[in-house]
């Protein structure tokens, strides 16, 4: 039997407060020509009430390892947006947000990343002795049934 969903606001894409929903054209006509700034310097700036990508890079990476803990052992399937996919592949392949924002998300694709717990280095700082991950798969094309019976 499968188990019931979980809800995790804690996975929800990043909140655009005032900006959410506009436009390019919009948001420039806006901010009178200063919206700029925001795309120039997108991990660190936040849009008036929401948050910047810093911030949904910690809440993700708390709430990823959080899982993990939780669900040792077990497979975690996650449905979630780009940000939030790009927060995880941060965590996953120690990228600051800056950086993860160079990842490029496909909507509807797979990614999956792998766990490993246990010490992973005799040679690594303390911190991270208890963490690793793989990256198996970005962006990967859900296979699609088109009816030929396959």
């Amino acid at each position: 039997m499968a188990p019931e969903p979980l809800v995790e606001p804690s996975l929800a894409e990043q909140h655009f407060g005032a900006w959410q929903g506009l436009s390019h054209a919009e948001l420039a006509e806006r901010r009178d020509g200063a919206w700029h700034r925001f795309w120039l310097a997108p991990a660190a700036e936040a849009p008036p009430g929401g948050e910047s990508f810093v911030q949904v890079v910690a809440r993700v990476h708390s709430s990823v390892r959080r899982l993990s803990a939780e669900h040792a052992g077990r497979h975690i399937v996650a449905v979630a947006h780009g940000g939030t996919i790009r927060a995880a592949l941060a965590l996953a392949l120690g990228l600051d947000p800056e950086r993860a924002l160079a990842l490029s998300v496909d909507n509807c694709s797979l990614t999956r990343l792998d766990h490993i717990a246990g010490p992973v280095s005799s040679v690594a700082p303390a911190s991270e002795q208890d963490e690793a991950w793989r990256v198996v798969r970005v962006n990967q094309a859900p296979y699609m049934n088109s009816g030929s019976g396959r």
